[in-house]
């Protein structure tokens, strides 16, 4: 059953904890990588320009020299593009093992659960919902009820099984009032996106400033 109206909860901040914890080392080494390669294909042009330079006419040498500060412009645009697609890739690595660690950590996947739980049910007028989760998080069921029962709602809840959940977190339906409350990973981090990407981006900043 579709449901029009979609509310979603804002806070991603247990799983952004989780992915800055490691994303500086792994950054660090990736670029540094990019840059050790960036700056071996640098020397490899400059040896060949060089001794190019040294057999060269002067007006020849002028446009050789003319054409290497195209060239380094060039690579310098070339560095930005490999930065951008290295974080790129950093983020979505750095969001798997995150996902997999937060889901590993049984205490920390069950506070993480609670408080969107508890998010979700200050906002839910119905007197009856349903609460989905994927079929590996059905042990979870006593922990859940109980966490519905801790939060004051009145109402009925039915926890059921969502095979089309594949990762963690859970969705919770108020039919009554067309309500859909989306708390999976999945889409915790497509509306938090932004947040974790400039997050990498401060890192990788931040590392190049100790450089100087």
């Amino acid at each position: 059953m579709e449901n029009n109206t979609k509310t979603e909860s804002q806070d991603p901040a247990p799983l952004i904890d989780s992915i800055k914890s490691e994303s500086e080392r792994q950054i660090k080494e990736i670029t540094e990588k990019a840059e050790n390669e960036m700056a071996a294909l640098e020397m490899n042009y400059k040896n060949y320009i060089d001794t190019f330079v040294n057999e060269s006419s002067e007006k020849l040498k002028k446009e050789i020299f003319l054409e290497v500060g195209k060239l380094k412009h060039r690579a310098e645009i070339e560095k930005k593009k490999l930065h951008l697609k290295i974080i790129e890739e950093v983020i979505q690595k750095l969001i798997t093992e995150a996902l997999e660690e937060l889901k590993s950590d049984e205490n920390r996947y069950n506070e993480f659960l609670k408080k969107k739980i508890y998010q979700v049910l200050k906002e839910i007028k119905g007197s009856r919902i349903f609460l989905r989760i994927s079929p590996e998080g059905m042990f979870l069921h006593s922990m859940i009820q109980e966490t519905i029962k801790d939060s004051g709602y009145k109402g009925t809840a039915d926890i059921i099984k969502d095979e089309n959940i594949k990762t963690g977190g859970f969705i919770v339906d108020d039919f009554e009032n067309n309500l859909s409350f989306n708390n999976c990973f999945e889409r915790i981090l497509f509306r938090n996106y932004d947040i974790i990407r400039k997050n990498a981006f401060d890192l990788i900043i931040e590392s190049e400033k100790q450089k100087y």
